[in-house]
């Protein structure tokens, strides 16, 4: 559940590029809804962790050292399936118009599948 917290900030940092980078009104509105529902969902996590006596403390116990292959550092983004990777997150920094809402799109997408495969990580015992 921590671990969501940061996988829902680095969706609230994607989509705050977008008002200096798109005019595109789909793409606003759309990081508009993700931006409020990731907002929310993080408050609801700190309020489930605190009921339960945990810590909202993004640090994984042994994980520190983790990371993948493919990935130029290992960075926390290793421990959540779907983030970005900083180089992804550097080329929507530098794109504007169609092609910021090219990437913003698929950086999305691939942010969300990787919530889906948390989810059914959680689910499948």
């Amino acid at each position: 559940m921590r671990g969501m917290i940061m996988h829902h900030a680095q969706a609230i940092e994607i989509t705050s590029m977008i008002e200096s980078r798109t005019d595109n009104r789909h793409i606003r509105l759309l990081g508009e809804r993700i931006s409020k529902s990731q907002s929310d969902e993080i408050e609801f996590i700190k309020r489930w962790l605190e009921a339960r006596g945990e810590s909202f403390s993004l640090a994984v116990p042994g994980r520190h050292d983790m990371h993948m292959p493919n990935r130029e550092t290992p960075t926390h983004h290793a421990l959540m399936p779907g983030m970005l990777t900083p180089k992804q997150i550097a080329a929507l920094k530098n794109a504007k118009g169609a092609e910021f809402d090219r990437l913003f799109l698929t950086g999305m997408i691939q942010h969300h599948k990787g919530a889906l495969i948390v989810v059914k990580e959680l689910l499948v015992p």
